[in-house]
């Protein structure tokens, strides 16, 4: 539902609020990336709120309980990890549901 800087699409953060956006409008002017903005237009991709959720808790558990394991086997360094985790990965803002 949500992504992670994985496409081609420019994606601008916002360091002094953690906010990110990307190119692409989601649903409606709103481009910001968060799970909200995924819930308010999954109806156009035939997902019902509840599946909607169910699909963005599993992304948030995978990626929390995979993380270490990723960057291990990507060669990320310490530094990298902590730099990259709550800030390109499950940053406070982007976690906003409502």
């Amino acid at each position: 539902m949500f992504g992670y800087g994985f496409r081609k699409q420019p994606t601008r953060l916002w360091p002094a609020s953690n906010q990110a956006s990307q190119a692409m409008l989601i649903n409606g002017n709103d481009n910001l990336r968060q799970p909200k903005t995924a819930l308010a237009t999954a109806h156009n991709f035939l997902i019902d709120k509840a599946s909607a959720h169910a699909m963005i808790a599993h992304q948030i558990t995978t990626i929390q309980n995979k993380w270490d394991e990723v960057c291990t086997e990507s060669g990320l360094n310490d530094a990298d990890k902590q730099l990259l985790w709550q800030r390109q990965f499950l940053n406070p803002f982007s976690m906003i549901l409502d």
